[in-house]
């Protein structure tokens, strides 16, 4: 009977366990000029990536596709925008994230500010007076019905 699997070989191969090494050193790299950066209030950071991994039996390209993707989806996964900048002989990765709190915030200020706005309060009043004053008509309306309706029913009772 066979006691491991192939799956299991795999994920503890030296190659793999290179591989999820350089990533979590890019990770860390990456965490650390965020930090860095976001504390000046800034919204994006362009992140160098390293071009050449010495990874055990894999191709350099087919290393950095799979080291830059894994960044770029761990990136991604927590809410940073990330685009691929660069050349060939210089490729970075632009981090940025936005700041959707304050664009809330921002919104949320300029309704409050417009609803208080004496012109916005005198429109609002008048839009609020002339609902009020098609519910009323509606009301006369379907009282008239109602009346001319119970007028109808009483005379063919009495005719009868």
């Amino acid at each position: 009977m066979i006691t491991i699997s192939a799956e299991r070989l795999q994920k503890s191969s030296p190659r793999i366990i290179a591989l999820n090494k350089e990533v979590n050193s890019m990770i860390q790299r990456i965490n650390n000029d965020i930090k860095n950066l976001a504390r000046s209030n800034t919204t994006f950071v362009d992140h160098s990536l390293m071009s050449y991994f010495d990874i055990p039996g894999m191709k350099n390209e087919d290393a950095q596709k799979i080291i830059w993707g894994k960044a770029i989806e761990a990136l991604e996964k927590t809410g940073f925008e990330v685009t691929v900048v660069g050349s060939r002989d210089e490729v970075k990765l632009r981090i940025s994230w936005d700041m959707e709190y304050n664009k809330t915030e921002i919104a949320r200020y300029h309704n409050l500010i417009l609803s208080r706005h004496e012109g916005y309060r005198k429109k609002r009043y008048s839009e609020v007076a002339e609902k009020r004053k098609q519910i009323q008509r509606y009301e006369r309306i379907g009282s008239v019905k109602k009346l001319a309706s119970e007028s109808y029913h009483q005379h063919i009772i009495l005719d009868s």
